[in-house]
């Protein structure tokens, strides 16, 4: 992260919760907590081989701040992957939603699945969060509207490539 970029965040109030959404996703963890004297969360799920102190672990359901709401994936490359609903209308992906071109949303790699089957289901079950109109990736093109649309259409393509 720039200056710059620290910079704004000290501007806006500095930074509580660092969400780890995966144990693959330190990244700039150990800097970040130190200069805001934040806390780290992390999945539930990982937390015997996280690798990592998290002050907290997440699961399903889940709230922080009351604004943000914690989905959990299974069959992602770890377990209990997660994600964040921010106010009912913005989801905030780890690593099993991306998007490499513009306004399509796609998955991991299959070969990166731990299981298809499980990350299927998973999928399924994000279809009811309707009112999500924006879905921030963690890698790729972030869709600023239609996500719910956008999820239904991954979720619908995910299943006719698992299902003989």
């Amino acid at each position: 992260m720039s200056d710059h970029d620290l910079d704004h965040i000290k501007s806006l109030g500095g930074i509580d919760w660092i969400i780890l959404t995966n144990s693959d996703h330190l990244r700039d963890t150990d800097r970040l907590k130190t200069i805001f004297k934040s806390k780290v969360a992390g999945p539930t799920a990982e937390r015997d081989s996280f690798g990592y102190k998290c002050d907290r672990w997440l699961e399903q359901d889940d709230i922080i701040n009351e604004s943000i709401k914690v989905i959990t994936f299974d069959g992602s490359k770890t377990p209990g992957e997660l994600c964040l609903l921010y106010n009912n209308v913005t989801l905030i992906t780890g690593d099993l939603i991306r998007a490499h071109s513009p306004q399509t949303l796609i998955s991991l790699p299959y070969a990166k699945l731990a299981s298809p089957e499980a990350a299927l289901n998973s999928l399924k079950r994000l279809n009811e969060y309707t009112t999500i109109e924006t879905v921030l990736v963690g890698d790729g093109w972030h869709l600023f509207e239609k996500g719910h649309e956008q999820i239904c259409s991954l979720t619908e393509n995910f299943e006719k490539q698992t299902t003989p």
